[in-house]
């Protein structure tokens, strides 16, 4: 597949060089997504969709509890070591920290979820706003991993959360007694 979209794209750019029309340059700019999808799938086991590419070379996906992103030139805030701008790397982002799992902020279902990513390596964080960036090599490991560790503090948050609903629904009961 990937011999035949490069193969594709050859003749767009010979069309394009003919006729530099805009629709031409979105099909090739098309066809770099198919086979950047390809090639992070053959090198790294990482499945992406079109739709996650913002260019051939930046990836954003949401799909998942919070933000991740695939790219270069990434700079990490609240943090002396930063990556080379041609430094390929993988962010797991949560800018709204323990409301990934609702709405009941949990901050300690949040803290074990955050602390079991940063087992995966990662390379450069920003500990303030929760990102942890990683190579892709090491950060593809987690991508295949992250559905099953999402669904487990997930349930973990339900269990606490309806327990915490328990108890505030055993205090408004205890507050009708006494009246």
């Amino acid at each position: 597949m990937k011999e035949l979209l490069l193969e594709i794209k050859n003749k767009l750019q010979q069309l394009y060089e003919i006729d530099d029309d805009y629709e031409i340059r979105n099909f090739m700019r098309e066809i770099d997504k198919k086979i950047k999808i390809i090639e992070y799938k053959e090198k790294y086991d990482i499945d992406l969709k079109t739709r996650d590419f913002q260019n051939a070379d930046w990836v954003y996906i949401e799909r998942f509890k919070g933000i991740i992103y695939i790219g270069k030139g990434m700079e990490v805030l609240n943090s002396d070591a930063q990556p080379d701008k041609n430094e390929e790397l993988i962010a797991f982002c949560y800018p709204t920290g323990a409301y990934i799992f609702g709405n009941d902020y949990d901050e300690k279902v949040f803290e074990e979820f955050f602390e079991e990513l940063k087992k995966y390596n990662f390379k450069y964080i920003d500990d303030i706003n929760d990102k942890l960036y990683f190579e892709l090599e090491k950060g593809s490991k987690l991508f295949k991993d992250y559905d099953k560790i999402c669904k487990k503090y997930q349930e973990l948050y339900d269990l606490r959360a309806k327990e915490r609903r328990k108890e505030e629904l055993k205090k408004q009961l205890e507050m009708l007694d006494e009246e």
